[in-house]
């Protein structure tokens, strides 16, 4: 069963740059970005998780509760469920410098859709332009 902030990347449309060009977690896997790669990750949510934006957590407790730190252990370990967020993950330096480049933000127009729906909009920006 997920949790926190893993429902919200679970149920979110991520994006490579292209606004038209919606990606689920699957695809994001099979695009394999490396954290390497990623010049940004930037969300739209609701106004009750956009207050999940510590970048640091310190412990797995916390971390359940960080967008940047799921969104980052997305990207590098291809999931957010329990085996790819345990403790390790705090410590992981490709996460860690990742979780930095994640940028989570309130869109009114997602708030007035909850509590009926948690809709997030999640854009991966690549250095190579897409």
């Amino acid at each position: 069963m997920n949790h926190g902030v893993n429902v919200l990347l679970l149920l979110s449309d991520w994006r490579i740059a292209d606004p038209g060009r919606v990606i689920r977690e699957s695809d994001l896997a099979a695009l394999q970005p490396r954290a390497d790669d990623v010049e940004r990750i930037e969300a739209a949510t609701v106004r009750f998780a956009s207050v999940m934006n510590n970048p640091s957590p310190p412990n797995y407790f916390a971390s359940k509760y960080s967008f940047p730190h799921a969104a980052a252990t997305m990207v590098v370990r291809g999931g957010a469920g329990y085996a790819e967020m345990d403790d390790s993950a705090l410590q992981d330096p490709a996460i860690a410098a990742l979780r930095h480049r994640v940028a989570l933000a309130e869109d009114p127009a997602l708030s007035a859709q909850a509590p009926r729906l948690k809709p997030a909009r999640v854009t991966l920006r690549l250095k190579d332009g897409r």
